[in-house]
């Protein structure tokens, strides 16, 4: 399946399609060899694919976006009825990436980010490769095999 980006997608449309891909894959990445994984804020386990990929420091154009620490898999729970549960997200962090790394990833809070359509292009078409990759390491079906970006 093609997906011609001069004619099917408005820029924020990719961008949204870029986002869902790098927040698919970090969930991927973050997830055991059962596919299962943690939420960063509270423990909850399950399938990656019922998960979010939740943003430490929210926003569809800061900087830090397509930052892996920025994203880590989170429930549903704490990521809407919670919002993002920030107290306990900031605690694993710390554990995670220390402490140096979250201020430097809060010093982004107000820092945007403009992508041009071909770079978010570029940016689909690599996650997707990634995204096949990680599910091939897990045992899982590729899911983008067919699908290509045409800009």
């Amino acid at each position: 399946m093609a997906l011609d980006l001069r004619f099917d997608l408005n820029l924020k449309g990719l961008a949204n399609i870029a986002a869902a891909r790098f927040q698919l894959l970090r969930r991927i990445e973050e997830a055991d060899i059962n596919g299962d994984c943690s939420c960063c804020s509270c423990v909850a386990k399950g399938p990656f694919d019922r998960f979010h990929g939740g943003h430490f420091v929210a926003g569809r154009s800061i900087a830090v976006l397509f930052e892996p620490d920025n994203v880590w898999p989170q429930c549903p729970d704490c990521n809407i009825a919670r919002h993002g549960n920030i107290k306990m997200y900031r605690a694993f962090l710390v554990d995670k990436i220390g402490e140096k790394r979250i201020v430097w990833l809060e010093s982004q809070r107000h820092k945007n980010q403009t992508l041009s359509r071909v770079c978010l292009a570029l940016k689909v078409e690599d996650y997707e490769k990634l995204i096949d990759q990680a599910l091939k390491s897990l045992g899982l079906g590729p899911k983008f095999q067919d699908e290509t970006i045409m800009f």
